[in-house]
């Protein structure tokens, strides 16, 4: 390597010069995608654009760009082709951008479930805790985790396409195993008149 750049030599001629590797040249939409303002501005459709471009060109870039345009906030709209974005950018994520787009993804199952259960079977098994239920943080009160967990629930509870009932079953499950953890002290008022 020569200044981070990979060099290739000749096995047939040692002392030939070395050559740089070819480099993939950047679609010309990924440069404004690393300005957070100008990724936030236009249309949504020219914003998808834009980021499936880059996705075409660098997986790896694409993150970056959809991390650093707020991308997420598409995601997490429902969006049907956001939606298969953020699936498609899953195999280039790790660590942090992982845990976002699995969150994008469950907060879009509470306003559009369909759109985002048709792409259940492109998730490892492993994930699909992650890809049903929102993050809920332990700084979260019970009673907003219970409420963030019942409006997935309450989504769930409204597919009826036949082709996503397997699931739709495993997110319900998922769903009211975190439920569980959960116990709402009954508001003040409840309480009152129990007594």
């Amino acid at each position: 390597c020569v200044f981070g750049t990979p060099l290739a030599l000749s096995a047939a001629q040692p002392s030939a010069p070395a050559q740089r590797a070819p480099v993939k040249a950047a679609p010309p939409s990924a440069a404004p995608l690393c300005n957070p303002k100008a990724a936030q501005t236009g249309s949504r459709a020219k914003r998808l654009s834009a980021f499936e471009d880059v996705l075409a060109h660098d997986g790896r870039a694409a993150i970056k760009a959809f991390d650093c345009g707020n991308g997420y906030l598409l995601v997490k709209s429902g969006d049907a082709r956001a939606v298969a974005l953020a699936v498609k950018l899953l195999r280039f994520s790790d660590g942090a951008g992982t845990a976002h787009l699995y969150d994008a993804l469950a907060t879009a199952m509470t306003k559009h479930p369909e759109n985002v259960l048709g792409h259940f079977r492109e998730v490892p098994r492993a994930a699909v805790p992650q890809f049903c239920v929102p993050f809920l943080p332990s700084s979260m009160s019970q009673r907003t985790a219970f409420n963030a967990l019942k409006r997935s629930d309450d989504a769930l509870s409204h597919v009826t396409r036949p082709d996503l009932q397997e699931a739709k079953a495993a997110c319900v499950r998922e769903v009211k195993a975190m439920e569980t953890k959960y116990v709402v002290p009954p508001k003040k008022s409840q309480a009152k008149k129990a007594v």
